[in-house]
């Protein structure tokens, strides 16, 4: 399976739109094992801990099967934010004690899907922004371009040109 489309969810929900189908449990367990390797959870958990992960996400995922509203949403984009929103919160149980602190490596394909991921998104001119349309300043007040994000660090947005990645390597921000 290459990747899954809104009409394969589509014919699945319809023929069962209150129980989840054999195939469409197979379409969201591909979904998040895809998702993890996109935000490279897999590169930072064992095996075991990666089979729990997925396991746990599919399941969670599929008990949303009969909220989904078919007048409402794309059945693609629901079960991508109920994904990205599970793993977001829980990912970090999965990771065994004593291990470094949890980072999620993106590249530019990426970015609007991280965003997403954390309550933002990019505005019609480039920018990030805030759901409310406020766009995200770094920490001298200047607004962001998402091609100009260089890194996250807990709610502080940063430039990827080398003065704010001095800054930020010397513990100034």
């Amino acid at each position: 399976m290459a990747m899954i489309t809104n009409e394969m969810l589509l014919e699945e929900l319809e023929k069962s739109p209150q129980e989840i189908t054999p195939k469409g449990a197979e379409y969201l367990k591909f979904m998040v094992t895809r998702i993890i390797q996109v935000f490279k959870f897999s590169n930072q958990l064992d095996q075991e801990n990666l089979k729990d992960l997925i396991a746990n996400t599919t399941v969670f995922t599929a008990q949303q099967w009969e909220k989904f509203n078919r007048d409402k949403d794309k059945p693609f984009s629901y079960f991508n934010v109920i994904i990205k929103s599970f793993l977001t919160r829980n990912w970090r149980k999965y990771r065994p004690a004593g291990e470094m602190q949890p980072k999620i490596i993106f590249d530019d394909g990426s970015v609007e899907f991280v965003l997403e991921a954390l309550g933002n998104k990019i505005d019609e001119e480039g920018y990030i922004a805030e759901q409310d349309g406020t766009r995200v300043k770094d920490p001298e007040g200047e607004e962001i371009l998402a091609t100009e994000l260089g890194g996250i660090k807990g709610k502080k947005f940063f430039k990827g040109d080398l003065s704010s990645i001095m800054k930020l390597a010397k513990g100034e921000w």
